[in-house]
């Protein structure tokens, strides 16, 4: 079992990669299984004291276990809320049966009314085309008039719906605000592995979502892991991988990009974006002149301001970052 400092001391690495790449709010998952203990929540919560004014973490409690099944797991859940968790998460599809899943979405959507929590489950995370639990959530929002921020990650079991069905679910979600995250590279890893070819891509319908005028994010998901050994915690590695996959790359989808990862991003995240009056004085100066060549190149930040205070800065290859009000290097290694 991990210890909260062993945790931290894990983690803290990957918010440096993080900071040198411009992030200074990341939502993260931490497993709520009642099995833990709320050893997993307390090494979260001591990161984020840790990181506190340079970078945030939003944590999401997700149950790996069946909510259903024990009243522990959801018990379990619930003392993540009130030890700090900021979000609820879940993942009905894991469910033992529909009639199970349907269940689970109703105690996670109690969960965020009662705790007056945003909401975001991984859901639909297949390619069961019959894995149809988002509208079960939008309808849950809908029937209750849930007023929080509510977004659908993954949600990948779109891309194989039947065409009727999809539009309905994008009236749905559209009616009622709920956002979609997309996980490019390992939404690609794991969806469609035990196709016979022709293989699926395996994200969601990206473009039709963004033509209803659902608000879609991009996330990176797993880094570092069985799932996501090459991540970097570079956001733009997640926009350019996008890009190619989902078929969005004429000159006219790069301000679309942009605004997937910033705006819509800070939208989900409750963050006000953009250099405007009101706004907090923050902000990433890339080495491009401009954004088309920021993302084919991948461009370094020069520098990352939070809040008016530099928090990352590049000199001669090298990226520094400041925590605890001192300056240190970032290593980008990792032991294989």
């Amino acid at each position: 079992m991990l210890e909260p400092k062993s945790i931290v001391e894990r983690t803290s690495s990957q918010l440096n990669w993080f900071l040198a790449h411009g992030v200074t709010t990341v939502r993260t998952h931490v497993d709520t299984s009642s099995r833990h203990g709320n050893k997993l929540v307390e090494g979260l919560l001591e990161l984020c004291r840790v990181y506190e004014g340079v970078v945030d973490v939003q944590i999401v409690g997700l149950p790996l276990d069946s909510l259903v099944r024990s009243n522990a797991e959801v018990e379990a859940l619930c003392n993540a809320l009130d030890a700090g968790v900021d979000v609820v998460g879940g993942i009905p599809h894991k469910e033992a049966t529909r009639e199970d899943g349907v269940e689970h979405v109703k105690t996670i959507v109690d969960l965020a009314d009662s705790y007056d929590r945003p909401l975001d489950p991984h859901i639909d995370e297949s390619d069961d085309s019959y894995s149809r639990f988002t509208g079960v959530l939008a309808s849950e929002v809908e029937k209750r008039s849930l007023d929080t921020q509510v977004t659908a990650s993954h949600l990948t079991a779109m891309h194989t719906y039947p065409n009727a069905y999809a539009d309905k679910l994008r009236g749905l979600l559209a009616r009622n605000d709920i956002s979609v995250i997309t996980n490019p590279t390992t939404n690609a890893e794991l969806q469609g592995r035990r196709d016979d070819y022709p293989r699926r891509r395996g994200h969601t319908r990206v473009d039709e979502l963004l033509e209803a005028g659902i608000t879609v994010g991009i996330g990176q998901d797993n880094m570092v892991d069985k799932y996501h050994p090459y991540g970097d915690c570079d956001p733009l590695g997640e926009v350019l991988f996008l890009a190619h996959f989902g078929h969005l790359t004429s000159w006219y989808d790069v301000p679309t990009l942009w605004e997937m990862v910033i705006e819509n991003n800070a939208s989900i995240l409750g963050l006000n974006s953009g250099l405007k009056p009101g706004n907090e004085g923050s902000f990433v100066l890339f080495d491009a002149p401009d954004s088309y060549n920021a993302l084919r190149t991948r461009a370094p930040r020069r520098l990352v301001v939070r809040e008016g205070r530099p928090v990352t800065r590049r000199e001669l290859g090298t990226v520094y970052v400041r925590t605890n009000e001192q300056w240190e290097s970032v290593d980008f290694a990792v032991s294989v």
